[in-house]
């Protein structure tokens, strides 16, 4: 079984490295924390248990609706459908100091699992793949409008995918003789062009589909600006904390932890899950978490 088939079989969103980062959080209590990716709610439940306060952030309007009711009536948590690229903009409206700010960037299970967002090539779905759907590009307009060598930078740069040119390739001979719409069409055009070259234990169509994503979501821009405002709006003594999931995230953190002058880097080594969390939830398995304190 494909490490990716084996995923599909985790029905409900696990929290990577949960109890690791809200200690690395130092949560204050009855004080302000970002959430900056509340998702399913795991680490802002657990800054609530430690008595602070959450403003969580998503731009995902499925997740924001199950979050409201998951914490109505909580006067401690306030949610705001928005990317985190907007931080410092919320804050400033909220008039809150922030005592410590999390950044989960993972997928989340209910995000991968539903069939109709487009992330995950396990099912056959429209190739959408946007976090938050008040976004006009899907994966596909770029499966489609994109030419070979914008593609082939596209998959290179974001994916780190293995032939990149031979993918882009088939994609536009594929395309040419009818548009790529779903997940399954992408995926078989994929599989086809790697053909016996692909000897990896996943699927040849991840890191594809990594690529599209952050392209789709702008992710690795948004990240840098997020970082940059969590660590202006940060108070003296407020923790970073981020939990990144492929190399091109990680390097952005590291880099951007490092490049601050208020900035002390805690981890001088990424944290990883262990090996029984990710016997557990396979996809921890990649997690890295850095952590920083505004000085």
């Amino acid at each position: 079984m494909m490490l990716e088939e084996k995923q599909k079989t985790d029905s409900l969103h696990i929290t990577v490295l949960k109890n690791e980062a809200i200690d690395a959080l130092q949560v204050v209590p009855g004080k302000w924390h970002i959430d900056a990716t509340s998702g399913g709610g795991g680490h802002t439940q657990e800054i609530l248990n430690r008595g602070g306060k959450v403003l969580g952030f998503d731009q995902d309007a499925d997740a924001v609706e199950r979050l409201n009711q998951r914490f109505a009536g909580n006067s401690s948590v306030r949610i705001v459908n928005r990317s985190f690229e907007h931080l410092k903009e919320v804050v400033e409206l909220q008039d809150i100091e922030i005592s410590g700010v999390l950044f989960d960037l993972g997928l989340s299970s209910d995000q991968l699992d539903k069939s109709h967002r487009g992330f995950s090539f396990l099912e056959n779905s429209p190739l959408d793949m946007r976090m938050d759907k008040r976004n006009a590009v899907t994966a596909a307009d770029l499966v489609n409008g994109l030419t070979e060598r914008e593609l082939t930078i596209l998959l290179s740069t974001y994916g780190e995918v293995f032939m990149p040119k031979r993918i882009a390739q088939a994609i536009v001979k594929a395309r040419d003789i009818c548009p790529l719409l779903t997940t399954g069409d992408l995926a078989k055009v994929v599989e086809k062009a790697y053909g016996s070259r692909w000897s990896r234990n996943i699927s040849p169509s991840t890191q594809v589909f990594q690529a599209l994503r952050i392209a789709v979501n702008d992710e690795l821009e948004v990240l840098k600006t997020g970082l940059s405002q969590a660590m202006d709006i940060a108070s003296k003594g407020a923790r970073i904390v981020v939990i990144s999931f492929h190399s091109l995230e990680d390097r952005i953190v590291k880099h951007a932890f490092k490049a601050r002058e208020d900035i002390t880097v805690i981890t001088t080594k990424v944290i990883v899950p262990s090996d029984e969390e990710i016997s557990r939830n396979t996809r921890a398995r990649s997690a890295k978490m850095r952590i920083a304190e505004k000085i």
